[in-house]
Formats: structure tokens, C-alpha cells, sequence
């Protein structure tokens, strides 16, 4: 039997999603798992270029920003779109709203009457 071979994203739960594509052969089969990653000196240029796309200070990172960079890079380099961000996954983002948020806009008083 010929051997396929893929790059993948295994998730959460353990589970190898396939790429578009790709079929295996039903019954039992023989898995072979390498985990690929880029090389170190890549990857920071690669986290630094992102960083001043999303308009962030590249030397200045915090560490839940740099996690989400390396995720955002991980997610590109295997050609899958990251997963979206389940419901209340943003809950106590905004700490700050001002007392006026709800007030008319001035500017749109006449579209309003």
C-alpha cells in the first residue's frame, strides 16, 4: 500500500481533520504523527510583520497578543481559517463606556425626526 501524506490540524478533541481532498481507505490503518514547525528565526520575522499589520508595536508585545499572533500564524501556515470566537468570549472586554454612548448624535438629529 502506497503511504499518504498531509498536513493537517489536529483539534481539541483529538480528532485529525483531513484537508479538502483527501481520502483514506476504510478499515484499520497505520497513522505516522510528526508535529512540523517553522524555523525559530521565520517565525519571529513572520510575528513581527504581523504585529505592524495589525498596527502593534512588534518590540512591545504583551503576551496574550504575542499567543495570539503565533495562533493567528499557526492557523495561516497549515491553510486553515482560525476558528471563530464562541458566544460571550469577549465578556468584560469593555471596561469603559461613556455616560453619553446612548445620547442622539447631533449630526444625525435630521434623519431622526
Amino acid at each position: 500500500m502506497n503511504a499518504i501524506q498531509f498536513t493537517t490540524i489536529i483539534g481539541p478533541d483529538g480528532v485529525i481533520h483531513l484537508p479538502v481532498g483527501v481520502t483514506l481507505p476504510e478499515g484499520e490503518i497505520e497513522v505516522s504523527v510528526q508535529p512540523r514547525q517553522a524555523p525559530v528565526a521565520n517565525l519571529e520575522a513572520r510575528l513581527r510583520e504581523r504585529a505592524v499589520r495589525h498596527g502593534l508595536n512588534p518590540d512591545n508585545l504583551s503576551e496574550v497578543s504575542r499567543a495570539i499572533l503565533l495562533d493567528e500564524l499557526t492557523y495561516e501556515e497549515r491553510g486553515m481559517r482560525p476558528p471563530r470566537p464562541g458566544p460571550g468570549a469577549f465578556k468584560g472586554v469593555i471596561t469603559y463606556m461613556a455616560p453619553d454612548f446612548d445620547a442622539p448624535l447631533e449630526d444625525m438629529k435630521e434623519y431622526m425626526e
